[in-house]
């Protein structure tokens, strides 16, 4: 169910607002480059330094979350036992129960283990995010301010406009990457769903 659920609501949801802050990404730096002229072509530079760190983050996040998803579910299942079989634990006598509240207190770590690692990652992240977003929003600044100050330059209503997309790109440059990194983690429900439909169809072909 939560595999199917991923398929139908997930991936289109994560894939629309990707390609949407693609789109915006690209035509507010499009904008700022052509406003800035020659000076603009520094930008591509900083571009490649986002598409390298977050190639970087996307994999490791996948495995991360791959493996925070693996502990989460027998750590559930195990709750789920333990209430559904409470009386017959608690009729075993306190040996029993104290068997499994380490064996909760072992689920809780391993799952917490990978959830520190998971976040552990999203700051390094969001640090190197925030530190490319301030050098990217100097830089246009500094370009527009330069073009300014020369007679053939920006007009002010120019640098407004510059400086107003500068300021709208990072968040969405941002939020690129992390959707990307979702959505590469969601493609393991689709790759279990295909399993068991070429399964089901295997066993099919075999009995007939």
């Amino acid at each position: 169910n939560a595999d199917m659920a991923t398929v139908d609501t997930r991936l289109p949801f994560s894939l629309g607002g990707f390609v949407a802050n693609v789109f915006i990404s690209v035509f507010c730096l499009g904008a700022c480059i052509v406003c800035l002229r020659w000076s603009g072509i520094a930008l591509i530079l900083w571009g490649g330094l986002y598409v390298y760190f977050g190639s970087h983050f996307a994999r490791p996040a996948q495995e991360v979350e791959r493996l925070a998803n693996a502990t989460r579910a027998p750590h559930v299942a195990f709750v789920h036992q333990s209430v559904a079989g409470a009386v017959v634990i608690r009729a075993f006598g306190l040996k029993q129960v104290r068997r499994f509240h380490r064996l909760h207190q072992t689920h809780v770590d391993a799952h917490h283990r990978a959830s520190y690692a998971h976040q552990v990652l999203a700051h390094w992240f969001a640090l190197r995010m925030q530190l490319l977003h301030a050098c990217l929003i100097a830089s246009i600044a500094a370009a527009a301010a330069a073009l300014v100050s020369t007679t053939d330059g920006l007009s002010p209503g120019l640098f407004g406009l510059v400086f107003n997309y500068a300021l709208l790109v990072p968040p969405h440059l941002e939020f690129v990457f992390t959707i990307w990194s979702g959505v590469l983690s969601s493609l393991a429900g689709v790759h279990r769903v295909l399993e068991y439909v070429h399964g089901r169809q295997s066993k099919y072909i075999s009995y007939v």
